[in-house]
């Protein structure tokens, strides 16, 4: 099915009740008169939102036209309506009673007073919790909120950790991450010396021979490393093995899909080169076989 376009529309001489005479218009919608952009009388018809610019409201008038227009943006739907109505037949806007007014403050001052302290803010409350944020703050309900919000995003990063690797654990390294020390190292005490008479002296050699410095390591935390069990390493040398097995199988099918595709352009070109040659020793054959070429005398 091809796509309505304005232009496709024909053009079509119609008499219409807002003018004396014949318009030229789009073809017909409904059976209403359609007029393309600036096509329409500015005078005589508008639109709804128009209407309401100019402080009319239909008032149940039926429209007279349809005005027919496109976007050039894309994802928008190529060709719109809308409803063109008569000013003439319009009816003033209907404006609010006082008593509506009224209604309408007292509702909107309802949704900016504080259900718990009971004072009315200068900006409109949430519609879940009805508190202010001192009062929101003192309940703890954005706590409540950042631990669901917490919790949501927890439970989408475990999906995405399982979609990328559904064998690999999920630790507490890859929800935290890890800590970085941001404290500032201390200024060395140099005392009231100027900077520019610190120098650094180079370390004094002596004959006695220097221990060897011990590491910091917890021996403690070493004999209490217990061994990865037994089906935990097996479990990792399976993981391993089909993932290299995977590998494999992806690399053997990259070279028959290169060799495939080599093979298909070399058959190709063959054929144009014989194709090609052909013309040129087609009659060649047939040449051979009648003999040379008599001369007949006339």
């Amino acid at each position: 099915m091809a796509r309505e376009r304005i232009s496709r529309r024909p053009y079509v001489w119609q008499t219409v009740p807002w003018s004396d005479g014949q318009i030229l218009t789009r073809g017909s919608v409904d059976g209403l008169p359609a007029l393309t952009w600036g096509r329409a009388d500015r005078e005589a018809l508008a639109t709804a939102r128009q209407l309401r610019e100019l402080g009319l409201r239909p008032a149940g008038a039926d429209p007279v036209a349809v005005l027919v227009f496109g976007h050039r943006r894309e994802g928008r739907r190529p060709v719109e309506y809308a409803s063109l109505y008569r000013i003439d037949e319009a009816a003033p806007k209907r404006t609010a009673t006082p008593a509506q007014r009224e209604a309408i403050e007292r509702a909107l001052g309802a949704r900016r007073t504080c259900q718990r302290c009971g004072q009315q803010q200068d900006y409109y409350l949430s519609t879940r919790s009805r508190m202010c944020g001192p009062c929101s703050e003192a309940t703890g309900v954005w706590d409540d909120q950042a631990a669901a919000v917490d919790d949501d995003w927890r439970a989408e990063h475990d999906a995405a950790i399982r979609a990328e690797d559904p064998y690999r654990p999920i630790t507490e390294t890859d929800l935290a991450g890890p800590e970085l020390d941001l404290v500032e190292p201390p200024e060395p005490d140099v005392g009231d010396a100027d900077e520019a008479d610190v120098v650094a002296l180079p370390p004094q050699r002596s004959a006695e021979p220097r221990p060897a410095p011990t590491p910091d390591i917890d021996r403690a935390a070493i004999e209490d490393d217990s061994t990865p069990a037994a089906d935990d390493a097996a479990q990792a040398t399976q993981h391993t093995q089909r993932a290299l097995t995977r590998i494999a199988q992806h690399r053997a099918a990259d070279a028959r899909a290169g060799d495939e595709t080599r093979a298909e352009r070399l058959a190709r070109w063959h054929a144009h080169d014989h194709a090609a040659e052909r013309p040129a020793h087609a009659d060649a054959p047939e040449l051979a076989a009648a003999g040379p070429r008599q001369e007949v005398a006339l």
